[in-house]
């Protein structure tokens, strides 16, 4: 049941539980108002003001949503699924959550938002600004984030999948343990980002600048890196095989124990990065891969150390052999009371 009222001026209603359903509430007056599980669905809420309004669990479904002022509000958990948000004001808001597969955020104000849990897919946030935002275990696969401000944004564990990216700003954003297969980072500035353990397996960053990035970990096989900045950047253990670096600048990054097979880096810069453990030799990699660039202070991997390691290998494989057949000896002589 539709409530009586003034339309334009609500401001403090409580409207909880009621249907608003196809409303006519463009520009209305609902700030602070209360519409906890209230259905919206299909809604004007164009330019409406709902500073500081608490819509926990309310349906906004299709909900026109356009330049509405939301800043402070509660919508945890609320359903937002195909609604257009473009242009919104949505500073410092709750979306715990919530569910706005499908919803339009380009150009919206969404600094400082907390949306941990919430379900972001098919979401176009071109020209967004989730600056700072809390976005922890976020769904947003395939979803749109072009030229987007993503700076100090916590992705912990988010899902990535096939997302563009491109030309975004995420210096010191969280991305650790994201899942960012095939996305699209191609001119993203990402000075500083923490992307240890994710996985960015035909992921497309060319032109990219990872410059001090953390990328420890990482699966990185197939993709392709053509003129990124990764200076100074950690990529310890990380998974290249079959990656096309084509003039990459790696000056001074860490690439210990890497895995290189298949990996491309012509015209590359490797000065002063550490290479050991990588099978990248300084009497192969040059000729190997055309225009490699390097410096005195390269650390190259050392080709006897393949053979090391598999001797002490085999050193360990066989006193562990040597010490569970004692221990079988040991418990054959309890047993039998000797």
């Amino acid at each position: 049941m539709t409530p009586k009222v003034n339309t334009k001026d609500l401001r403090n209603y409580n409207l909880s539980g009621f249907s608003l359903h196809g409303a006519e509430l463009g520009g209305a007056n609902l700030i602070e108002a209360r519409l906890v599980g209230a259905d919206l669905s299909g809604a004007d809420l164009s330019r409406a003001d709902l500073s500081g309004a608490n819509l926990q669990g309310a349906n906004l479904t299709g909900a026109d949503i356009y330049e509405a002022k939301l800043a402070g509000s509660n919508m945890s958990g609320c359903n937002l699924t195909n609604s257009d948000l473009t242009a919104a004001d949505l500073r410092d808001a709750r979306l715990t959550g919530a569910k706005a597969n499908g919803a339009k955020f380009s150009a919206a104000n969404l600094a400082g938002i907390s949306a941990n849990g919430a379900e972001f897919e098919h979401c176009d946030f071109s020209d967004a600004n989730l600056s700072n935002a809390k976005l922890s275990g976020c769904r947003f696969a395939y979803s749109i984030f072009v030229k987007a401000n993503l700076t100090k944004v916590n992705l912990f564990s988010v899902d990535l999948t096939g997302s563009d990216l491109r030309d975004a700003q995420l210096e010191d954003a969280n991305l650790s343990g994201a899942l960012l297969h095939a996305v699209q980072l191609g001119g993203a500035y990402m000075k500083n980002v923490s992307l240890k353990s994710v996985d960015l397996s035909a992921a497309n960053l060319q032109g990219s600048n990872l410059e001090g990035v953390v990328l420890s970990g990482s699966n990185m096989n197939g993709a392709i890196l053509n003129g990124a900045d990764l200076n100074g950047a950690h990529m310890n253990n990380v998974s290249l095989l079959k990656a096309v670096l084509t003039d990459v600048e790696m000056v001074e990054a860490n690439l210990s124990n890497a895995k290189t097979r298949g990996t491309a880096m012509p015209n590359a810069d490797v000065s002063a990065a550490i290479l050991t453990g990588t099978g990248l030799y300084l009497e192969h990699a040059p000729q190997a891969h055309i225009g490699l660039r390097h410096s005195e202070r390269t650390r190259w991997d050392d080709p006897n150390r393949n053979r090391i390691m598999q001797a002490r290998n085999r050193y360990l494989k066989q006193r562990i052999e040597l010490i569970q057949e004692v221990n079988f000896f040991q418990r054959m002589c309890k047993w039998s009371g000797l």
